[in-house]
């Protein structure tokens, strides 16, 4: 196992909307195309190298800057999940020598994340409904922004402590009025019919590391398609 989806417990996975938990830190892009669109973009976006398609119940190797582009049954949007697990870490008896220092005496790069920058490029690229989401119950916050065709077209911050920040070029909604963040971000993904999954890993991800891939707590045929993507 490599991925864990928590299972919602009321409703059906291909029926299910809004967002299913806010006990989580997660930070995830939504695109409402298909995995084989939306990996393209991303792979253009961030000048990544390493592209596998379907690789659900198959083995993969871990590189830098693993990433999935994944998309459920049912569900009109792909979501890209970066594990922040895998980031640089090094199992020195999966890896060669050679592949160890390319990797420790590499040019040092900025730190590998997904960007706000990153929904809007792809929602240009690919012309459609593009969702940035983060959420930290560790650091009580809760964002989003919704773009459509490489504009933004609403924007969403609360941390816990502060009040909360809300535009958007279609609806105006006075701030005092939000009486509860949570039901207020729940009913907006609801609205795009989009859902937001509590994801999290399971097993080692470090670089070098082979692993069968798969998506612990969903059936293999709740699951429409899983791309790989990363850098060398």
């Amino acid at each position: 196992m490599s991925l864990f989806m928590q299972r919602p417990e009321e409703t059906s996975l291909p029926e299910v909307r809004g967002v299913d938990s806010y006990d989580t830190n997660l930070r995830i892009i939504l695109v409402k195309s298909s995995v084989e669109s939306v990996a393209q973009a991303f792979v253009s976006v961030k000048g990544m190298n390493v592209w596998e398609s379907n690789v659900h119940e198959r083995e993969i190797e871990i590189r830098r800057n693993s990433t999935f582009v994944l998309q459920l049954k049912g569900h009109a949007w792909s979501l890209i999940y970066l594990p922040y697990s895998s980031a640089e870490a090094i199992d020195p008896t999966r890896i060669s020598t050679e592949e160890i220092e390319k990797i420790m005496y590499a040019p040092l790069e900025p730190q590998f994340d997904l960007l706000e920058a990153d929904a809007l490029r792809i929602s240009a690229l690919l012309h459609t409904f593009v969702i940035f989401y983060s959420a930290s119950d560790t650091l009580g916050l809760t964002e989003y922004q919704i773009y459509k065709d490489g504009e933004l077209e609403e924007k969403f911050y609360f941390q816990a402590g502060s009040s909360v920040e809300f535009q958007s070029r279609s609806r105006q909604i006075e701030t005092r009025s939000i009486r509860s963040v949570f039901r207020f971000v729940d009913e907006t993904i609801r609205e795009q019919d989009a859902f937001i999954p509590s994801l999290d890993t399971r097993g080692n991800f470090n670089v070098g590391t082979r692993l069968f891939l798969q998506v612990g707590g969903l059936a293999s045929d709740e699951i429409e398609q899983v791309d790989y993507i990363a850098r060398q």
